[in-house]
């Protein structure tokens, strides 16, 4: 009996295990939690089977090892053949866009994503990084010439599946290089109209938000957000008639039509050329503001928790030209202990095996929340939840990162203090 109410409350089998010891070991936390969990992994159907790590063999154009995932040899020799279509693609770093008509536009955003007469319901956009290159083998093996990325997009169903077009049966997933068209468009961080010999990979790591225009009620605008440049950007279903576009799109001459590399049931639009926000940022995520004005950049998700103002409704979102062209924000307070102790914890003298600071992985989900310890507010209230990792220092060539997550709640205004951090864990 007492296994089974286990089961059902992950919470105290954590609290059972932490009683027999103080610290605990990251990898067994999901073992602990996996009673409730439900997760998807997306292999993107437009990418075709020549660009995959496992191939069937009759189709493969190089041999394959039965050990292809691990073996190393067989991995560096595939990221450097000389025909494109023969380096295998990675999907990674998914992030999500729910599809909620109660915070976005139904004739703009919602209205772009839907097809008439179709009985398939798109209930999010997810994006994907594709790349040639992972780091699963562990630091140390070089970035070679042939290094490229690509956003990958797809539209999802109310489980997570990737839609399919009830009239064609063709999946709602595209596979573009943005790096090539900006590239193509003369585009340059600097504004520079001097290309380099070949693409360079400015935009890796993407996310997509909704975000409103001035006085919007509803977010009407898409914003597309890859690692320090943020662009508007319209995302559409071939086919779509929708005319009703936001009014303030911009000049049609700065326009990019993305042409997809693989996938044709989506059109990506840059309204306009992507705009710097932060020199070196990563991993920031978008906080709405809670009425009306500018928005919030989560850029570090602890020590401390630090946010940037951002006003998305008007472009360009950080204007290079003003003498202080971004606002800072931290939180106020110190941030309380993690809810658990797991093994990175350095003893005193001792350098922890882990690097100092969090990075964003996904954020942010608003939650009900109960402080156990006060009594006097029986009713709780909401907070805003989000995850982020970490990974190992510096090790050996022969060795690899590892990656550690875990989760945080924090109060849903500013200065956004930090309320409950959870220990790490490993997937």
């Amino acid at each position: 009996h007492d296994h089974v109410s286990q089961e059902n409350d992950p919470s105290k089998a954590l609290k059972q295990a932490l009683s027999k010891d103080s610290i605990i070991r990251y990898d067994m936390v999901p073992s602990i939690l996996d009673h409730t969990n439900y997760g998807v992994v997306h292999q993107l159907p437009s990418i075709p089977t020549r660009r995959r790590m496992i191939q069937q063999q009759q189709h493969a154009p190089y041999p394959i090892p039965s050990n292809a995932v691990h073996n190393l040899t067989y991995f560096l020799e595939s990221r450097i053949r000389t025909d494109e279509e023969d380096r295998p693609l990675f999907i990674y770093n998914p992030m999500v866009l729910p599809l909620d008509n109660q915070v976005i536009d139904s004739t703009t955003i919602l209205s772009d994503l839907s097809s008439s007469g179709s009985d398939d319901v798109a209930c999010y956009v997810a994006v994907y990084r594709v790349s040639n290159f992972g780091n699963c083998h562990g630091p140390g093996r070089g970035v070679p010439d042939t290094y490229q990325n690509y956003l990958g997009l797809a539209l999802l169903d109310r489980d997570l599946n990737i839609v399919q077009d009830s009239k064609s049966g063709e999946y709602l997933d595209v596979v573009i290089d943005l790096n090539r068209h900006l590239y193509d468009s003369h585009w340059s961080p600097g504004g520079g109209r001097r290309n380099p010999p070949k693409p360079k990979q400015y935009m890796q790591d993407c996310q997509l938000f909704a975000a409103r225009s001035k006085n919007a009620e509803k977010a009407d605008r898409l914003i597309l957000l890859c690692n320090e440049y943020a662009m508007p950007v319209r995302l559409q279903r071939r086919g779509n008639p929708n005319n009703n576009t936001n009014k303030n799109e911009g000049d049609e001459k700065e326009r990019i039509y993305f042409t997809n590399t693989y996938g044709s049931g989506l059109q990506l639009t840059a309204l306009q050329k992507p705009n710097m926000i932060l020199y070196g940022g990563k991993n920031m995520h978008y906080i709405p503001p809670y009425h009306h004005g500018p928005g919030f950049l989560e850029i570090w998700p602890g020590g401390p928790h630090e946010f940037l103002y951002v006003d998305f409704a008007t472009y360009p979102f950080v204007n290079r030209g003003q003498v202080d062209p971004i606002k800072l924000l931290k939180s106020s307070k110190s941030e309380p202990d993690a809810s658990f102790a797991t093994m990175d914890v350095s003893k005193k003298g001792e350098r922890s095996t882990l690097i100092d600071r969090d990075s964003g992985s996904a954020c942010c989900v608003s939650i009900p929340w109960k402080d156990e310890k006060d009594a006097t507010n029986s009713e709780g209230r909401h907070l805003l939840l989000g995850f982020s990792h970490r990974k190992t220092r510096k090790v050996p060539k022969a060795g690899q990162y590892n990656y550690v997550s875990r989760v945080y709640a924090f109060e849903p205004l500013p200065p956004f203090d930090i309320v409950a951090p959870r220990g790490f864990f490993f997937f």
